[in-house]
Formats: C-alpha cells, structure tokens, sequence
C-alpha cells in the first residue's frame, strides 16, 4: 500500500503497512510480506479491524501502549504460535484471534473486562488460559472449539460465562469455578468429553442461585464439588 505524503487522513510506511496520519492506529498490514516477525510501532495505541487478517505472521510483538484491539484484527493467523497482550489493553475485540490454529498460549492482561464472543474460537492448539481478575464476562463461544485445551484458571470477578464459552473443549478434564459467577448461559460446557468434575467456590446453596440454563447437558452430567 502507498499512500502520497499530501493524503491529509493516512500514511504507509517504507514496507507498505497502512496507518491513520499520526501513525496511532495501525489499519491494515501488508499480508504478503516476507518476515515472519513484525513489532508494531511504539506510536500505536488502535489496531483496527482485520488489521492483520490472514497475515504468515509467526510472531507479533505488541507495545506497551496499545489499549484497543479490533474486532478480527489476528484472525487467521494460523502461523501464530503465541501473543502477549501488555497491561494498556482494555478492549479486545469479537474474534480477535479466531482460528490461529497454531496458537499454543495467550497472556491476557490485568485491565481487561471482557473477552468478546468467539475471540478465540478455534484456537485449536491452545492448551492453558489463564482469566484476569478484572474480566467480568466471557462471551459466547470466546474459547469454543479449543480442542487443547486443558487447563482454564478463572479470575475472581467472572460472573457471567456465556453461550457456548467453552463448546468443544474436548480435553478440559476440571475447572473451578468462583463464587462471583451469576450466570452460565448455554452449553457453556457443552460437548467437553473429558470433562468430569466442576469445583465450586462456593456452597451448595450460592450455587443454586446461579441462572444456568436449562440446555446444559456438560454441566449435568458432571460432578459439582462445593467448597463448603
């Protein structure tokens, strides 16, 4: 992509990648590029929607300064094989990194509230995750179909666990769950095959004022144990 240096809006760097004028959002990589490494300039704060899309990528160093992620900004990476999100990350958009099927871990961040739905659907190599205290909803299908995935460690605030969260996570064998959950929407275990025991933090009778939903065959057919 070239840019001409009058264009008022946007400007391309010498390797063709695209940026608002003041080089603070990154728009679109160059996807056809040959380095199988890109760290994103320290002036960025915005990586936009589909920003890296279907890139070769194998690593993607992110700055310290980025606070937003858009929507499908690392989908389809699928030589991605792990990314560190830095602290300035607040938001972190709807199938951010859906379908990186080589993408083995995440660091996600203190700050985050949110992981949108299916921001890792399809992850199919990811073995661990481990939820900040800050994030309080887990969106639908936001790890469906990480068929790896073994281990999930949740923060201490989650209290919504959406349709479908963790669909398919065929080699989740436990999970604890925190007190501080309300809701657990549809299938949210559904169709984890190993999955035979759940651990809550809480009593019994907290966990019967959870709203879960009635299609909810994984929780079902699992052992609840109560902390107390």
């Amino acid at each position: 992509i070239t840019v001409h240096e009058s264009n008022k809006n946007f400007m391309s760097d010498e390797n063709g990648i695209l940026f608002n004028k003041d080089k603070t959002k990154l728009i679109q990589y160059t996807a056809g590029g040959k380095d199988n490494s890109y760290t994103i300039p320290e002036s960025v704060t915005v990586i936009g929607e589909n920003a890296f899309r279907y890139s070769g990528l194998s690593e993607i160093i992110i700055p310290k300064g980025v606070t937003e992620i858009g929507g499908w900004a690392f989908s389809c990476c699928e030589n991605l094989k792990s990314i560190t999100l830095p602290e300035s990350v607040k938001v972190l958009g709807d199938y951010a990194f859906e379908h990186c099927s080589e993408l083995k871990s995440v660091t996600l961040p203190e700050g985050l509230t949110v992981i949108e739905d299916n921001t890792f659907d399809l992850c199919e190599k990811l073995e661990s995750v481990s939820i900040p205290d800050s994030v309080k909803e887990i969106g639908r299908m936001a790890f469906g179909r990480c068929t790896a995935l073994k281990e999930i460690t949740f923060g201490k605030s989650v209290s919504v666990i959406e349709d479908y969260a963790f669909v398919a996570c065929e080699k989740l064998q436990s999970v604890i769950i925190p007190k501080s959950v309300v809701k657990i929407g549809a299938d949210a275990f559904g169709d984890c095959k190993k999955l035979n025991e759940i651990k809550y933090d809480g009593s019994k009778k907290d966990w019967n004022k959870i709203e879960i939903s009635e299609e909810n065959e994984g929780l079902q057919k699992t052992d609840i144990v109560f902390a107390k």
